[in-house]
């Protein structure tokens, strides 16, 4: 796992460094550079004792198909049909609702 962070820090790094050098270039689509080594990663980043996802599941039940999992969702990714599913949560400091969505993605 620990070469997989490096080759996934490593991409990160070439994308800001580009960002960096022509801040005139609009960047349409990132998915090109998302593969399954890229979401791996992502998901060992996340915290896995939270609530269930908007859907529903629950990290250990997610892990349970992992990688089929992350190649399911890499296809929609790919294919342009994935969009991140909103949740409403409660911010108790604003008093009031807020949207978020999946704040621990790399996608």
């Amino acid at each position: 796992m620990h070469s997989n962070l490096n080759n996934v820090s490593t991409k990160q790094h070439r994308i800001a460094a580009l960002a960096k050098r022509s801040p005139e270039l609009a960047f349409t689509s990132l998915s090109h550079l998302i593969d399954l080594e890229r979401l791996l990663e992502a998901y060992r980043r996340t915290r896995k004792d939270g609530a269930t996802g908007v859907d529903g599941v629950t990290a250990a039940d997610y892990e349970l198909n992992l990688i089929p999992n992350l190649q399911s969702l890499l296809n929609r990714v790919h294919s342009g049909i994935y969009r991140a599913a909103c949740a409403t949560c409660d911010d108790p400091e604003a008093g009031q609702q807020r949207n978020a969505t999946d704040r621990n993605s790399l996608v």
